[in-house]
């Protein structure tokens, strides 16, 4: 990950990159007409499970890689795009903690000015919700834990990469659009996050001591 203060958006770059991946992947050769659009050729999984699957499809020029993420149900011909992110001499995008839920799929994606955002998809209706790790744009938010429910409700622990920067534990409840902080202070867990047999309490632990909030 670039430094805070060095890091310079290459937003029309990585657009151009990213554009003409989605175009070849839109436009296969006559050879590919019959492979199965949720398991292409070269794509790398992410994640899988006995429901569903997370994958990768990259394309590659001289400036950069840029990958775009999918997610499909097994037995699905229809997937569905959960982000993209370049990587490159300057750039430096990723997907990170894909997850699975029954139907629902989860993944972090990192672009190429840092900013960390929360991906979470309905494999079934293929409606996808985008919220970012925490809403402080000064520093880069990276998640050092995610967890997702079978409701589609997920949670997740940020730290930002500037010194002074508490870490924030924070929800994204099954019927909203807007992620909700928990706790923001000194002493949580970043790896402590954990949801309820029901999956409707989110825990947590600050300082050794036990947290928790509820989910819907």
């Amino acid at each position: 990950m670039l430094p805070s203060k060095a890091r310079k958006p290459l937003a029309l770059a990585t657009m151009c990159v990213l554009s003409l991946g989605l175009l070849l992947l839109a436009a296969p050769g006559a050879g590919a007409r019959k492979r199965n659009p949720c398991r292409p050729k070269g794509a790398k999984v992410l994640a899988k499970s006995t429901a569903a699957r997370i994958f990768t499809v990259t394309q590659s020029s001289d400036v950069l890689s840029a990958s775009t993420v999918f997610g499909c149900r097994n037995g699905s011909r229809r997937r569905t795009t959960l982000g993209a992110y370049a990587i490159g001499a300057s750039v430096d995008g990723s997907a990170d903690h894909a997850t699975l839920a029954g139907r629902f799929a989860a993944v972090v994606i990192t672009d190429d000015d840092c900013f960390v955002t929360v991906r979470v998809a309905d494999l079934r209706s293929r409606h996808v919700r985008k919220v970012p790790s925490f809403p402080d744009t000064s520093s880069c938010w990276n998640v050092s834990t995610l967890v997702l429910g079978r409701r589609g409700a997920v949670g997740w622990i940020a730290r930002g990469d500037n010194s002074g920067d508490l870490p924030a534990v924070r929800a994204l409840d099954s019927d909203s659009s807007g992620a909700r902080t928990l706790e923001h202070l000194a002493g949580i867990d970043p790896t402590s996050l954990a949801l309820s047999a029901s999956e409707r309490v989110l825990y947590w632990t600050r300082g050794g001591a036990p947290r928790s909030a509820p989910l819907s």
